[in-house]
This record gives C-alpha cells, structure tokens and sequence, in this order.
C-alpha cells in the first residue's frame, strides 16, 4: 500500500509540474521556461530564463542567462554567466563562475575560476588543479587545490590545502592554510586567527594580520602521498564503472537499445514495472526461502537482485544514453559514443544521488525507469510445449 501511495506521489509530482527534455549534437535554449530543463548535448548553451532546476550534461555547457533554483551540470567546460537563486553544482574539466548564487557552491574541475562579480551567498567548496577565486563568498570556504590565487573575499572560516598558494584577498572568520608553498600580497588581510603551514617554515605575514594571531602549527604538515589513496580509490572506481558500462552496452546493445525506445515510448508503463521488480523480488525471494524445494530459488534471486542494486545506477547510465541516441534524430549513435555517454550520465547521477531528498527522490525513478524498460523488452513467453498428439503423426 506504502508503495502504490509513493508510486502515485511520484506520478502526480512529474505530471503536475513541468519538466522538459532536450538532447542533440547542439541544444539551444532561447525562450523562458517555467519548470525544470532536464538537457543533454555537445554543446548546450541557456539563453533564456529557467524558472525552475537545470541538470545538464554536455561537452561545452554555458548559461547566459539566470536560473531560479538549483543548477547540477556535467561537461567539459562550463561557463556559468547568469545569477543562479539556489545551489550550484558542477563537475569538469574547466569551470567559470562569472555571476552569483544564492546558495552554496560545490565546484570540482581541472580549472575552476570565480570571476570578481561572483558573488556567492552560501558557501563554497570547491576542488580542482588550478584554482582562481576573485569573487565574494559569504560564509565558509574550504578547497583542495594544485594551485590557488586568492583576490576576492571570504565571510566566513578559509580552510585549504594544495601545493602552490597566492593569498591576496581578505578573509573576516579564521584561516586554515596548509601548502608546500604560499605567499601573501600586498592587499590580503584576515581578521581572525591564521594557523599554517608550509614547507619552508615560518612566513612573514606584515600587516596582514596581527602578530599575536597568527601561528605556525606542524600538525598540518602535508606528508608526501598524502590523499593519494583516496583519489586512487576514486580513479579505480570510476575506471571499474567505466569497464561494466562498455561490457553492458557490448553484450546488451540491443536490449538496452530496446529499453531506450520503450522508455522514449512508455514512460510510465516502465516506472511501474520497475517498482514492481524492486518489490515483488525480495517478496518472492523470502516466500522461496519458506519452502525447502525454493532454497536454491532463493539463493538465485537473492544473487540477481544484490547484483541488479550494485549495477543499478550503470545499467540506468546506458539506458539513458540510449534514449539520448534516440531522441537525437541522427544516425545511431557508435558504441564508443554511448559508452562515453553513459560515463558522463553515470557522474552526473552519482552527483544527483548526493542531494538530500529530492536527489534520492529522482535519482529513485530513474532507476526503477531504467529497470521497468529492460523488463518490458525481456521476452517472458513459455517455449513451446510439444504434445504426444503432435508427436504421434510425426512417428507414424
């Protein structure tokens, strides 16, 4: 009963409130849109108003105009030129924040830069190689970098760590340095407390900061290697994704092309059958377990069904980029392209899934979307039950 109530929930959420799907080599959004925009592309370009979320994946991504609530985007390079009203969220390789946010900022990139009018409300957090921050950020920020300038000014408490560090901007809260290596301009000043490090040892920090404040403090040495580790741990994640994703499309390209064109088709139909298979499995599964002759029944299904959790988000990764190939209108697309494809809509999912609530919400539908699709092309039909009638004049 739980499950029928959310099923209609979700259902009534997705049809009340507009959504709209763009996908193609080149997308361009040029008239105002009151909803969410859910888009795809080689190269996506917003020049028009989004009264709403914008989710986006694309080699070239730039938004020129404003959009009023969240923004989560996967691309190559990203430009952001138009004021975001809530939270923005961004993975590439370069990143430009060119206006404001009025939530927080979560930025990993090759490139990330925060130009002098970006001015953000919330706080940022932020990774990347080479990191320029000119711009203003109201409350915390915390970054992990290879390299860091530093120009604007933070609200808040500045924590960071890195290789190289040009501080010369102003921070009003406490200041958490550690790098190999950093230096302070003419124009940085911190009104708090400045505890750091640096490979070289203690630094002048003239009128920066008051002498009494600030404290040279071992404890946050860098040792050499450290985080390695957990980026390897990440790289040897996406890497193993990365590989299923290509043996998937390899050895179900038509099946995944399949559920692509039924999910293009039969959206809702799919949603239902994917909460069915998410529900009636553990179900069948515990009443096979009841029964000595269902054990092995059990065993199997217990098998497929933590196997279909551990890859869900892979499988649904390639049945969306087949629906992409789909919604293209141009030749099908090579599976190099589709796997690449799916890569970059499984970041962006995993990404999604990192949202409290509404994240899980849709990162849920997608999923039970991907999986209802598949089922809905799985040829189910008995085979054929030959009879002794049949068999007889066959012998004679």
């Amino acid at each position: 009963m739980k499950a029928s109530l959310f099923l209609l929930f979700v259902l009534y959420a997705t049809t009340t409130y507009a959504i709209r799907y763009e996908f193609g080599d080149q997308v361009t959004i040029s008239l105002p849109l009151d909803g969410d925009l859910y888009v795809a592309g080689g190269t996506v370009t917003i020049n028009a108003p989004i009264r709403g979320d914008l989710i986006a994946v694309g080699g070239t991504i730039t938004v020129n105009d404003s959009v009023t609530n969240d923004i989560l985007l996967v691309g190559g390079t990203v430009i952001l030129n138009g004021y975001v009203g809530d939270d923005i969220r961004c993975l590439g390789g370069s990143l430009q924040v060119l206006k404001g946010a009025g939530g927080d900022a979560i930025l990993g990139g090759g490139t990330v830069t925060i130009d002098r009018d970006g001015i953000i409300d919330g706080s940022l957090l932020s990774a990347g190689g080479k990191m320029i921050i000119s711009g203003q950020i109201m409350k915390e920020v915390v970054l992990t970098f290879g390299s860091l300038v530093l120009e604007g000014r933070v609200g808040e408490t500045l924590r960071c760590q890195g290789a190289t560090a040009t501080l010369n901007g102003r921070v009003n809260g406490n200041a958490v340095i550690s790098a190999n290596e950093f230096n302070v301009g003419p124009n940085a000043r911190f009104g708090q407390e400045v505890r750091y490090w640096r490979q070289k040892g203690k630094l002048a920090f003239g009128h920066a900061a008051p002498q009494n404040k600030i404290r040279f403090d071992n404890s946050l040495a860098i040792e050499t290697g450290q985080g390695r580790p957990a980026i390897l741990a990440i790289l040897w994640f996406l890497s193993m994704a990365l590989l299923m994703i290509y043996l998937i499309q390899y050895f179900f390209g038509n099946l995944m092309k399949a559920a692509g064109k039924t999910l293009t088709e039969k959206a809702l139909p799919s949603v239902g059958a994917g909460f069915l298979f998410f529900i009636a499995v553990p179900v069948i599964t515990v009443l096979a377990y009841a029964t000595l002759v269902g054990v092995l029944l059990g065993v199997i299904l217990t098998f497929a069904y933590i196997v279909a959790l551990m890859l869900a988000m892979v499988i649904t990764s390639v049945v969306a980029a087949n629906v992409l190939s789909i919604r293209s209108g141009h030749q099908p697309w090579r599976r190099g392209r589709l796997v690449l494809t799916a890569f970059g809509v499984f970041i962006l999912i995993q990404s999604l899934a990192m949202v409290p609530f509404i994240g899980w919400l849709a990162t849920l539908l997608l999923v039970t979307m991907a999986f209802g699709a598949i089922l809905l092309n799985i040829n189910w039909k008995q085979p054929t039950q030959i009879t002794t009638a049949q068999i007889q004049p066959a012998l004679s």
